[in-house]
């Protein structure tokens, strides 16, 4: 079972940030994919995006940014025990993802889902996982948002590997009941 990105609210980055172009804040919604006859995939691989009818159409014409502080990917030990790891800009900035998004309905409810659009990862980021969210730079906004015109695909690439720094955190963060500013906090073993 696949799990969609839940995002409560989307607090646009510039005027033409948010979905909606309006420069307000915009919902962004979903649910695991068992349950959604509709909507797009949480994620989309930047070789293939372009091709895949699930996500054609969407990087056309409904290109976002998604802001956030940081995120997480896990290792494991030589126990299998799963290590989690916050990634976050170097520099300390909001991140923003390249994201594509889609409206839909069920039950007669208007939905906007969103998915992070991913690529190989960098050298650096290669240590934790072998994919990484494409992060966009605030001067390729606004071509990737399509206000400076086409040619998008060629910001569907890896990071420098100077932009991220990663660090472990604490494995209470692999329960879903965890909650805190603690949990983006190094973590020594």
């Amino acid at each position: 079972r696949r799990t969609r990105l839940i995002l409560s609210s989307l607090e646009s980055l510039s005027p033409g940030a948010s979905p909606s172009g309006s420069g307000t804040a915009s919902r962004l919604r979903g649910s695991s994919s068992s349950e959604e006859p509709a909507g797009i995939e949480p994620d989309a691989r930047a070789e293939t995006i372009a091709d895949k009818p699930a996500f054609r159409a969407a990087c056309r014409a409904r290109r976002c940014l998604i802001p956030v502080t940081g995120f997480y990917e896990w290792t494991k030990d030589g126990d299998g025990n799963r290590l989690p790891w916050y990634i976050r800009r170097a520099d300390g900035d909001t991140l923003a993802f390249a994201g594509i998004w889609q409206d839909w309905a069920r039950d007669g409810e208007a939905l906007r889902t969103c998915a992070i659009v991913t690529t190989a990862a960098n050298t650096k980021m290669q240590a934790i996982h072998h994919r990484m969210p494409v992060v966009l730079e605030p001067a390729d906004w606004p071509l990737w948002l399509g206000e400076a015109g086409k040619g998008a695909a060629p910001l569907m690439q890896p990071a420098d590997d100077a932009v991220l720094e990663f660090y472990r955190v604490d494995p209470k963060v692999n329960s879903n009941r965890a909650s805190g500013p603690e949990l983006i906090e190094p973590f020594d073993d």
